[in-house]
């Protein structure tokens, strides 16, 4: 869930990203893409400042939240918790440099839809989880995988049971069990959404039509699903992570396939996505609250 590589990768071949210009102007790709390393600076370059300010504000205020939530758990003398505001903050920056790449190529001239970049608006994407797709037996299988991959992790080890928890450390403070699943559904919610919308969006919306122009649908898709492994070679924990780099790779070569089927949408890529990750993490925390991504420290009541 993990990107920044793929990031500045981007930034650094953003010029050769397809763009058809008006004669009488420049391309504005390249630049707005440099722009984008600060959050909204992109937008607002592009002349679209009210949008560049809501993701400038957006970034900041999860990077606020990021800095309260790192100084308490230093006070709580716990460093090795996932900072889930910074990683809210990350999304939404992602998120926003695809967005920009988006209006960038609008304003060079460039037809989306011929070119098979997906123009649904951010509203759009952002609810693709929660309608219809929701019904398609390509997400809610995306879905049933994620229980079985969290509930096939959780068998394998020894922790207790959400049942057991008698209290957790999370986020910079102490909660009981009730309010602890309350945060943790809210935080697997936003990563959940947030990684798939930003990872869609760059890879499968962004990254994937400009490579398949020059190496062909399979392999353009191919191609790009092993970027996306790639960038999910570190986990969360900042630790190697083959297995799951190797499963990125798989899931980015499905997700690429549904985005082509869909007719360069990108609505089919996210709700699986979302709806594997959400599933993934409800599952862990039902099962084995104690062995979460986001290490979270949990005390059981038997202990």
């Amino acid at each position: 869930m993990c990107v920044p590589f793929f990031v500045a990768a981007l930034l650094f071949g953003g010029c050769a990203l397809p763009s058809a210009h008006a004669a009488d102007s420049e391309p504005r790709l390249g630049t707005a893409l440099l722009w984008s390393l600060i959050p909204g600076a992109g937008h607002i370059y592009l002349g679209d400042t009210g949008t560049g300010l809501a993701y400038a504000g957006l970034t900041a205020t999860f990077l606020a939240g990021a800095v309260e939530v790192d100084r308490r758990n230093d006070d709580l003398g716990r460093g090795d918790e996932v900072n889930v505001p910074l990683l809210l903050a990350d999304k939404v920056w992602e998120y926003s440099i695809f967005t920009t790449a988006r209006s960038a190529l609008e304003k060079d001239g460039v037809d989306l839809r011929a070119r098979r970049f997906d123009d649904t608006p951010t509203s759009g994407l952002l609810s693709a989880p929660f309608g219809r797709q929701a019904l398609r037996p390509e997400v809610w299988g995306a879905a049933l995988l994620g229980v079985a991959v969290g509930a096939a992790a959780a068998h394998h080890r020894d922790g207790g049971r959400l049942i057991d928890v008698e209290r957790v450390r999370m986020l910079g403070a102490t909660y009981d069990r009730d309010e602890a699943t309350a945060l943790y559904g809210a935080s697997a919610f936003g990563v959940s959404l947030g990684a798939a919308t930003a990872e869609e969006g760059l890879f499968r919306g962004l990254a994937q039509p400009w490579v398949q122009e020059d190496l062909g649908e399979v392999r353009g898709r191919w191609a790009v699903a092993g970027a996306f492994g790639v960038a999910h070679l570190v986990g969360l924990d900042g630790d190697w992570n083959v297995g799951g780099a190797l499963f990125a790779t798989a899931a980015g070569g499905y997700l690429g396939w549904l985005y082509d089927r869909d007719g360069a949408r990108l609505a089919g890529p996210i709700a699986a996505h979302f709806w594997y990750d959400f599933a993934l993490l409800g599952t862990l925390w039902a099962m084995e609250p104690d062995e979460t991504p986001f290490g979270f420290e949990v005390e059981f009541g038997f202990q």
